[in-house]
């Protein structure tokens, strides 16, 4: 079983003016992410817009990354669906296209209150069941109890790994610590929020991130370099992580800002994305393509 490592950036859903998905734009960015030497990518995340693909679009996304991958790098896609059956029908059709690892968010629906630890192990102990393939565990501010993650990685060998964000650092780097003790060195733990504390993540335990597309070049290069030097040796003067918090800063609007400056950077040539979405104003924009001018020249 192959464990996710390193860098695997979220693939961002390209959408003509008519709204089509367009699957040679999303080849674009695959063939982009493999140039620069990422260890993978993820494809159906919220930074691909998966709650707004039909079913057939959500199969054409896994398709185009099983087919446009480089040699090496590990192919997973997002599973999210409020239900259990859904998912793991998902899941399935994932594993049958060629699909290399899952990324499993919660059952993230319950209009009549919290689910009980019960339901929530017996969602992830379904899809366990129901693929052979490795699956990571989206885990943003800590809302599955640490017993749980316990129980589910020594009943099931595919249970591979949890991806770990939020918006307060520190407390991200106690729970990478707290979760690398606890479920040991071959767990993977992923970072996410674009990036944007990679170095201290790796520093606290972590296996690599999941970041965006648009910058994964310089992102590639940081965590090169985080796993032979401090969190204080940066390499890119800061422009990087500048950018980065800006984004995470403006969550509302980081799937547009991704776009953005894959289009400026040549990469794709579409960038809106599906409705509803609510757009950044053109000062901002202005300001970080003139930051990532910066930092493509430095």
């Amino acid at each position: 079983m192959q464990y996710p490592r390193g860098i695997i950036p979220a693939i961002p859903a390209i959408f003509s003016d008519a709204d089509e998905l367009l699957s040679d734009e999303v080849e674009n960015v695959i063939s982009f992410l493999g140039s620069v030497g990422c260890q993978g990518i993820a494809l159906n995340l919220i930074g691909g817009e998966f709650y707004k693909l039909s079913d057939h679009e959500w199969q054409e996304m896994v398709r185009t990354g099983v087919e446009n991958a480089r040699g090496g790098m590990l192919v997973c896609s997002g599973i999210s669906a409020p239900g259990t059956t859904e998912a793991c029908r998902m899941a399935k059709i994932a594993q049958d296209i060629g699909m290399g690892c899952l990324i499993v968010m919660p059952p993230y629906y319950n209009p009549l209150g919290g689910y009980s630890r019960r339901a929530v192990i017996d969602h992830f102990s379904s899809i366990a069941r129901c693929t052979d393939l490795p699956f990571v565990m989206q885990d943003f501010n800590f809302g599955i109890p640490l017993e749980i993650l316990a129980r589910l990685r020594k009943e099931f060998s595919n249970f591979a790994g949890l991806k770990i964000e939020g918006a307060r650092p520190a407390q991200i780097e106690k729970r990478i610590r707290t979760v690398r003790i606890e479920l040991g060195n071959e767990f993977s733990i992923l970072g996410g929020m674009l990036g944007v504390n990679l170095r201290n993540e790796i520093i606290s335990g972590s296996s690599g991130s999941i970041p965006g597309s648009s910058l994964a070049d310089f992102i590639t290069e940081e965590y090169a370099s985080a796993l032979k030097g401090s969190a204080e040796n940066q390499i890119h003067g800061g422009l990087l992580e500048k950018i980065l918090k800006t984004e995470s800063r403006k969550l509302k609007y980081f799937v547009y800002i991704e776009k953005a400056i894959l289009k400026h950077r040549g990469i794709i040539e579409h960038t809106g994305c599906r409705k509803p979405y609510d757009y950044p104003g053109r000062k901002m924009m202005e300001r970080i393509i003139a930051d990532v001018d910066s930092l493509v020249s430095s």
